[in-house]
């Protein structure tokens, strides 16, 4: 009986330095979302887009593994240059979560604005080596 007993005191001592450092590991989610990348693809894909143009941005978050992430954070901003201020301003547009496939779709209408000239859309997932793309609007007939 007391050997027992010391070996399941030795196994519980043994395993404290592990439960540590298992703790420290992120979970899931966080683990998958440590070094990951940014894709997107744009519908209709043109080489310039007319003012008013309403396009589709489709954003995909991908893990490390190049599996798609579930409600990864988004954020997605518009950068561009404002001529009649002459200089160059930002807002976001929205911060969202990825789908269950990972996935995020913009729905965007390129700006009517004449003064709203080399826009960008950057696309952001905002955690530690979060991945991130932007995508330059050829503005143009």
């Amino acid at each position: 009986m007391m050997r027992y007993s010391s070996q399941i005191v030795l196994a519980a001592l043994l395993a404290l330095p592990f439960a540590g450092a298992i703790a420290s590991f992120p979970s899931g989610i966080e683990a998958a979302q440590a070094a990951n990348r940014v894709q997107l693809s744009v519908s209709p894909g043109q080489s310039r887009y007319p003012r008013g143009t309403d396009v589709r941005v489709t954003t995909k978050v991908l893990g490390n593994n190049s599996r798609p992430i579930a409600g990864a954070p988004l954020l997605i901003q518009e950068i561009f240059f404002n001529s009649a201020r002459q200089r160059t301003e930002q807002r976001t547009i929205t911060s969202t979560t990825t789908n269950h496939e990972g996935a995020f779709t913009l729905n965007y209408r390129v700006p009517e604005d004449p003064n709203k000239d080399k826009v960008t859309l950057v696309f952001v997932n905002p955690v530690a080596n979060g991945g991130s793309n932007s995508w330059v609007i050829p503005i143009g007939r």
